[in-house]
């Protein structure tokens, strides 16, 4: 079940990173994508958001915690504790990321910054 709920964080964020991507490294405008007129693309594009978030933040905590030396998934530990170990990990860095995220694209929409040339 741990295997399942990697794969799935893996595959999802990868998923999600592909759908907001306009070009190979061009991120999708914000009006294009989490802030699209129809609600049915803005709720799409905001999901793939959120699992690209996901997968960013899952990756940053646990390499966060490997170079402090804090093995989380010990090898003592039940089949229900690791799924929640990985449900539960990267919650508190997906908020960041996704109001980073969104903060970035709606300041970029807005040309707040130098253009690029």
């Amino acid at each position: 079940m741990s295997t399942f709920v990697f794969l799935f964080q893996l595959f999802g964020g990868i998923v999600g990173q592909v759908a907001l991507m306009q070009g190979m490294f061009v991120l999708r405008p914000a009006e294009a994508g989490i802030d699209h007129p129809s609600r049915p693309h803005r709720m799409f594009y905001r999901g793939m958001a959120l699992l690209m978030c996901n997968l960013w933040s899952l990756l940053a905590t646990v390499l966060l915690l490997d170079a402090a030396g804090i093995d989380v998934l010990a090898p003592g530990l039940s089949q229900p504790a690791r799924v929640a170990i990985l449900v539960l990990l990267p919650l508190p860095l997906l908020g960041v990321f996704y109001g980073l995220y969104r903060r970035f694209l709606r300041w970029a929409a807005r040309g707040d910054g130098r253009s690029n040339r």
